[in-house]
């Protein structure tokens, strides 16, 4: 009994003894010379429970130079410093116990604006150095001092970076993931990345950058991914050495026009992004020239683009293989041609909400029906009709000779798609077998006079052409189909 309650008051005098050196760490926290204790039991700062991270997120604290309390060879991988107040990185007061321990350095979202050269010169395992959303203004290469051996992604996007010089990253050697989004970036140079030797990923988003230098990244020689969206590029840059570039993301910058061998320098790309561009306006021939293992284009979400030339692709044989997906949704494309690219090879296509015209140009793309994303509208062009659906195939159901039939009818058996609906003509459309074809127009459909309130019917064919003409009789819209020339 007595030895219990012995047990019971040392406890307590050790709990205290702890809350009373987690008190005092508190009051010299504006000493930089001194630890701030954490993961105190109850009610310190901090967190420890799991294994190898220590968890400080939105605990307003401002050091990172921490110790943890009844540390009995405790291990730190990872520090969580997210949210916090800090301002300046010392030199020996970043987790200065643990600092060849850890592998992980989580400091987004503070207030950072100085760090101090040679800083991570003791985290020789440092790995993932994540300085976003702090308040940089720029970058000295003695910041990453001795971390060449280990870190593999530096993450500087959201702070005030206005131009990267001296090279300040030439001792990351091995680094192989850099991001510099939303900075207002205005300047680099040839000598910006210098050192970045295996490179794989670089992202630039949301800069100011209206202008690259062609030898900015000529260091890059594995670069694999350039994200450059939403800068201020009016042109395709011209960039040497990146041999082994497979993405591009050009994507939201005010690019006018794709020019002609605009992608001569990078002959491995496989992947392009050419989305929510307001100012492009043509893609002109050869454009995309050169380009033996493209395998994905965007090109969406630019209004004033009306046209792709028929030869933008040139005769690429190798599309053929590997072209497999094609992103042409949301322009004001008025024709797209036939031979522009080997459709038949290509397993997506999005080409919905463009400005086609309804005439035979388009008949190809029957051909390719059940691979198409999405609505397909063409405007008639004396535009009394507004838009309506024209493509969705079900071969199972429409030969080769087959006939097309915009409607609200289905007829069991041979539906072929969808629906749609637009000011003037609502409906979905079936296909109809050439061995009905005869039938059903002359016996129901060449007699019949139809008002748009009860059914209202379009009909386009591969062979014939089916005209028809708009009667306003009172409050109706009455449509009659008249037979043109075979």
């Amino acid at each position: 009994m007595v030895n219990g309650r012995m047990d019971k008051v040392y406890e307590i005098v050790l709990l205290l003894t702890t809350l009373h050196s987690f008190t005092k760490s508190q009051l010299s926290m504006n000493n930089s010379s001194a630890a701030m204790l954490v993961c105190v039991p109850i009610q310190g700062p901090c967190s420890c429970e799991q294994e190898g991270i220590v968890n400080c997120n939105g605990e307003k604290l401002e050091t990172v130079n921490l110790k943890i309390a009844n540390d009995n060879g405790v291990v730190v991988e990872q520090l969580n410093m997210q949210e916090n107040m800090l301002t300046k990185l010392r030199k020996g007061e970043v987790m200065p116990r643990y600092e060849k321990q850890l592998m992980r350095l989580d400091l987004r979202r503070n207030l950072i604006h100085q760090i101090e050269p040679a800083v991570f010169s003791s985290m020789i395992n440092l790995h993932d150095l994540l300085l976003s959303n702090n308040k940089l203004t720029e970058l000295q290469s003695s910041i990453f001092d001795n971390v060449d051996l280990s870190l593999r992604n530096l993450d500087l996007s959201h702070n005030l970076l206005e131009s990267i010089d001296n090279s300040p990253f030439e001792n990351l050697h091995l680094l192989l993931y850099l991001y510099l989004d939303d900075n207002p970036l205005k300047r680099i140079t040839n000598t910006s990345f210098e050192g970045l030797s295996s490179l794989l990923e670089l992202s630039m988003e949301n800069t100011k950058l209206k202008f690259i230098p062609k030898d900015a990244f000529k260091s890059l020689d594995y670069l694999e991914v350039l994200s450059l969206r939403n800068n201020q590029l009016e042109t395709v840059p011209q960039l040497s050495n990146l041999k082994k570039l497979n993405r591009l993301v050009l994507s939201g910058n005010p690019i006018l026009r794709i020019s002609t061998y605009a992608f001569q320098l990078f002959p491995n790309l496989e992947n392009i992004q050419l989305r929510h561009m307001p100012q492009l306006t043509l893609v002109e021939d050869c454009a995309f020239c050169t380009l033996n293992h493209l395998n994905t284009i965007a090109i969406t979400d630019s209004p004033l683009l009306k046209l792709l030339d028929p030869f933008a692709f040139g005769s690429n044989i190798s599309l053929k293989y590997n072209l497999k997906i094609v992103d042409f949704s949301n322009n004001s494309l008025q024709s797209l041609d036939k031979e522009l690219l080997p459709w038949e090879n290509v397993t997506e296509i999005w080409l919905a909400n463009n400005s086609f015209r309804c005439d035979e140009s388009l008949n190809w793309m029957f051909d390719i029906g059940k691979k198409l994303h999405g609505n397909i509208t063409c405007i008639e062009k004396n535009d009394l009709n507004g838009n309506f659906t024209i493509l969705k195939k079900d071969n199972s159901c429409c030969s080769k000779n087959g006939r097309i039939l915009f409607s609200f009818l289905v007829l069991p058996g041979c539906s072929c798609g969808i629906g749609f609906s637009t000011e003037k003509v609502y409906g979905g459309f079936i296909c109809l077998c050439s061995k009905l074809y005869f039938f059903i127009y002359t016996k129901i459909l060449q007699p019949l006079m139809i008002q748009k309130s009860s059914l209202t019917l379009i009909m386009m064919f591969y062979d014939r052409t089916f005209n028809y003409t708009k009667r306003d009789i009172s409050k109706f819209i009455r449509w009659k189909f008249n037979r043109g020339r075979a």
